[in-house]
């Protein structure tokens, strides 16, 4: 039997067939039922809420003397006296500018920053090259339809075109060390290697010897003030809601203390994936607040405090992924701050034994700054064969397991035959290993290098110094 129903004049009748009575009692049941889901579990939602925290990494460097001298010498033939010259006087604007405190001096500088200029050398060469050119190619002939006449018409199409380049490299290796003048500590040290390549088309526009050493020796003076910035960096996070939406607005707002205060007197939530997220939103807390101060000590111990909350969250919900990336970033925001806090106490230790030297006449132990942040500095820990093994043998979930193979940055895995026989021997099994392989593999099409150097490097060149 069909039923029609009245329809309006000028449109087609509509047919109601059971199906859509069916079609309209189901949606009638599911949608409710998933507004009320939502309303009650705790998540992002479909549409993220967003807020901006700002990370505070310390200089490289750690300088605390209000004065400095610079000092900049060439044994290249190829650069002048007068380059040199610019280069000590841009490095020295570039000093006062990083830190306004920071006051030049010719007698007496409590820093002293020195250059070295190596070697340099330029080259010019001409290469051919190929480019693609829509242009003339020939003509034909065609006759006009309507006069008859038989005309020329041009014809248009790509072509390959050759031309010369002149091709101009530049290499310069440069010397660097600072060092503090009551003690004789060497702050830090490297050598820089500046280098500049560039084409130009029939060699219009080429430069000369002194315009290519001056960008080279630019480029070594913004590789130092680089080590002497502080650096802040501006990183969007998501805020959970449902119950906590309340204090994901107070985040946003800025008012990181009152949320974290909120988050704080919140009593667990029932479900354990659902705490989950309330265990995150403390750890943003405790990572937004640990920067309202400039002592490291309280950076330090407030972003620890965040990386037990994202490491429990990330146990309690493996697969929330957006869990793991504000995780690695806070622990190696704990781990940088913990090299600071060392910096700063070994550069009195070794300042004070050897400003004692001259007096006692025997030799401090110490002359490198650097050198004993390595001997006391833990290193970052790294997801390795051993520490999958050891989650295994610890009979650690396998969901937490998975989840902590794809999304840990700093991670270096032996996937060789004896690597995985050594895994299978261990107990660790087949889908573990396939995880791991696959983490590699994804690793090595983003270009990503497989060790923590090269991750901290990426992400603060100070962490290089304890490795």
């Amino acid at each position: 039997m069909r039923i029609l129903l009245p329809t309006p004049l000028g449109k087609k009748e509509s047919r109601f067939r059971p199906s859509h009575l069916i079609a309209a009692t189901v949606m009638s049941v599911i949608l409710p039922a998933a507004v009320a889901t939502h309303a009650h579990a705790q998540g992002f939602g479909f549409k993220r809420t967003k807020a901006t925290l700002t990370y505070k990494w310390p200089a490289r460097v750690y300088l605390t003397n209000a004065t400095f001298a610079v000092k900049v010498s060439s044994q290249a033939k190829l650069v002048a006296s007068h380059a040199v010259e610019q280069m000590g006087e841009f490095l020295e604007s570039q000093v006062r500018s990083i830190n306004p405190g920071l006051k030049p001096v010719s007698d007496a500088p409590e820093t002293f920053i020195n250059c070295t200029i190596l070697d340099a050398e330029t080259s010019s060469g001409w290469e051919y090259r190929t480019t693609s050119e829509y242009q003339a190619t020939g003509t034909h002939t065609v006759t006009n339809p309507e006069t008859g006449a038989i005309e020329t018409v041009t014809d248009y199409g790509y072509v390959n075109v050759n031309y010369q380049v002149q091709v101009i490299t530049g290499r310069m290796s440069v010397e660097y060390w600072i060092k503090d003048a009551r003690s004789g500590l060497l702050l830090d040290q490297d050598k820089l290697t500046p280098a500049y390549r560039q084409e130009f088309k029939d060699g219009l526009g080429a430069p000369g010897i002194d315009w290519i050493v001056s960008t080279m020796t630019q480029q070594a003076v913004w590789e130092i003030a680089q080590r002497l910035t502080p650096r802040s960096e501006d990183i969007k996070v998501v805020l959970p809601k449902g119950k906590l939406a309340q204090a994901s607005n107070l985040f946003k707002k800025g008012l990181w203390d009152q949320s974290l205060a909120l988050l704080e007197a919140m009593p667990a939530l029932k479900k354990p994936k659902d705490d989950a997220y309330r265990l995150y939103g403390l750890a943003l807390a405790y990572e937004a607040t640990a920067f309202t101060t400039h002592d490291p000590v309280m950076i330090r111990k407030r972003l620890e405090r965040a990386v037990e909350l994202y490491r429990t969250a990330t146990r309690l919900n493996p697969g929330e992924e957006n869990f793991w990336e504000p995780r690695n970033r806070a622990e190696l925001g704990s781990y940088v701050y913990g090299l600071r806090i060392i910096q700063a106490r070994k550069f009195e230790e070794c300042g004070n034994k050897l400003a004692a030297q001259s007096v006692t006449g025997k030799a401090a132990d110490c002359l490198s700054l650097a050198e004993e942040v390595r001997k006391e500095a833990t290193p970052l820990p790294v997801l390795n064969n051993e520490a999958v093994i050891k989650l295994v043998r610890q009979a650690t979930e396998e969901e937490y397991l998975l989840a902590s193979i794809k999304h840990t940055r700093a991670k270096q895995f032996d996937l060789s035959a004896s690597g995985r026989a050594d895994l299978a021997q261990a107990g660790v099994n087949d889908r573990v290993i396939k995880a791991m392989q696959r983490s590699q593999v994804q690793r090595s099409n983003r270009g990503r290098a497989l060790s923590i150097i090269s991750l901290a490097a990426l992400i603060w060149p100070y962490a290089l110094l304890v490795f």
